[in-house]
């Protein structure tokens, strides 16, 4: 099962790739490849309409798993990514459809004149593995699910909404296809012997979606001018961490704003599961007025952190305001 950030490099050895897994915040799940160059680990994803990140920073937000791959071909997989990012165009689009092969050997995109060509964060792992001649799932055997197009209705709601996004017709001639789930994807990578078909596939990673729900959190900054990535953390010292690492502190980047940044000292957390609303936290009360360890009702809560006034700055594990990691 996956294991829990930071990676111990003796664990995580530089002939070795391995997949990082989060939530996102609709409440379904994430992945990427975590590959190692050095002393450093990146991660390689597709966090949204924004294109790839390549090189990433690996966030502890993130739970991991080695890939069963032999050291050559995991060499063969970084080497790729590596190309990918040096490419000039790390526009990739986003999009539900998947088939064929969406990069040439030197990691630029292919599919550029195609409408509607694009991928979404467990395509476009499957699309590296493929075009390596490295397939992860037996395609063919895939099955349309109902629930499938309507989380996709759901990510479609959470790009018009956070990103503004207007041009979602495209969309809609793949919503009812078949879907490739990011566990299933996650489940393919660890998997001995690729790739896997539905059935297998469908139950491994529902084992691991369950995981990620009892271990991950997702905790919204609703306030746009935060201007920051949603972060996600454990259940157990959600609320501690998330206080404590998301404290308001002045904008250093503007002497303009320095003054409205240092009124701008409390933050306003609150807990919910689902609409109903079951605790909230302001900076510079007590902390056990929001309990980390007591039971709200079950599933992971979501928290939101909100400022008071003025320009505030936070520090989530990942900023980058277009990357939704959907």
């Amino acid at each position: 099962m996956l294991r829990q950030m930071p990676i111990n490099m003796a664990d995580f050895p530089i002939t070795t790739i391995g997949l990082a897994m989060t939530r996102n915040r609709i409440g379904g799940s994430h992945i990427g490849i975590v590959y190692r160059v050095a002393d450093t680990l990146f991660l390689c994803h597709l966090p949204g309409p924004a294109g790839m990140v390549p090189d990433a920073q690996l966030g502890l937000n993130y739970w991991w798993e080695q890939a069963a791959l032999d050291s050559d071909d995991a060499v063969i997989v970084v080497a790729f990514i590596r190309l990918m990012a040096k490419t000039k165009d790390r526009r990739v689009p986003y999009g539900f459809g998947y088939s064929g092969y969406y990069f040439d050997a030197d990691g630029n995109w292919t599919r550029t004149d195609e409408p509607g060509a694009g991928l979404t964060c467990a395509t476009f792992v499957m699309a590296i593995y493929q075009t390596l001649s490295l397939p992860l799932l037996e395609e063919s055997t895939w099955k349309i699910r109902e629930e499938d197009e309507e989380d996709r209705r759901r990510l479609l709601d959470e790009m018009k909404q956070s990103l503004q996004m207007t041009d979602l017709q495209r969309f809609e001639p793949y919503i009812q296809g078949v879907r490739y789930r990011p566990e299933e994807v996650g489940a393919g990578m660890m998997w001995n012997d690729p790739p896997l078909n539905f059935e297998t596939a469908a139950a491994t990673g529902e084992v691991i979606f369950n995981f990620l729900k009892e271990k991950v959190a997702i905790i919204a900054l609703t306030n746009p001018r935060l201007n920051v990535e949603v972060a996600r953390w454990e259940t157990k010292p959600l609320l501690r961490r998330c206080i404590s690492n998301l404290s308001a502190r002045p904008n250093t980047n503007s002497q303009k704003h320095a003054n409205a940044g240092q009124r701008s000292r409390q933050l306003r957390v609150s807990m919910s599961y689902g609409t109903q609303r079951k605790a909230s936290y302001t900076s510079g009360a007590r902390l056990g007025e929001l309990s980390p360890d007591r039971d709200y009702g079950g599933g992971s809560p979501i928290i939101q952190v909100s400022a008071q006034t003025g320009p505030v700055m936070a520090s989530p594990i990942y900023a980058a305001p277009a990357h939704i990691n959907l």
